[in-house]
């Protein structure tokens, strides 16, 4: 009796015929989850979220000069770098309260510029899946509410999205002088 010998290519032809044969009806790409990602901050007691393409860096609060004749949410300008940022406290624009506290520094950009927006604390990325996205925007103090375009929900929580780029565009926060 004489055996036939496969070669491993016909081996693995057969191997998939038979696959596809007891697989019918299989999906044969699944769908792709794609993800938004954001900066977690804390401002004033608010945990929010500002989408990762309008933060350049965060750094913690550099030395500041201050300027005459601006308003008084204008912490003043930061060399970062060789460059001058523009420092605003974002806390102290949004409600107006003066809390002194040193915080973290999130640099936007925004039309080729930077300006560091000192919040209280930053805690790192989240990331949330497209279908995390909440229905409606949650009800926040109505100084937050212009700024705050989004949400996602995570176990039973709700991040509202901050839209720096709102604020950058606010004719009362392009006016800094005093």
């Amino acid at each position: 009796m004489t055996e036939v010998v496969q070669s491993p290519f016909d081996l693995l032809v057969q191997i998939e015929r038979k696959c596809r044969v007891a697989a019918p009806g299989l999906p044969v790409h699944e769908e792709e989850r794609r993800q938004w990602n954001g900066v977690f901050f804390r401002l004033r007691g608010f945990e929010l979220v500002m989408p990762i393409e309008q933060v350049a860096e965060i750094v913690d609060m550099p030395p500041v000069s201050s300027i005459p004749g601006v308003k008084p949410w204008v912490v003043g300008l930061a060399n970062m770098r060789g460059n001058l940022l523009p420092v605003v406290d974002l806390g102290r624009f949004l409600f107006g309260d003066d809390v002194a506290a040193q915080g973290r520094l999130l640099v936007i950009r925004y039309a080729g510029s930077l300006v560091g927006l000192r919040v209280d604390a930053v805690y790192g990325m989240r990331h949330f899946w497209l279908d995390q996205q909440a229905e409606s925007v949650p009800e926040l103090r109505p100084a937050l509410q212009p700024y705050v375009y989004d949400a996602y929900y995570e176990q039973d929580k709700i991040w509202p999205v901050f839209d720096a780029n709102a604020l950058v565009t606010n004719a009362e926060f392009q006016n800094a002088a005093a």
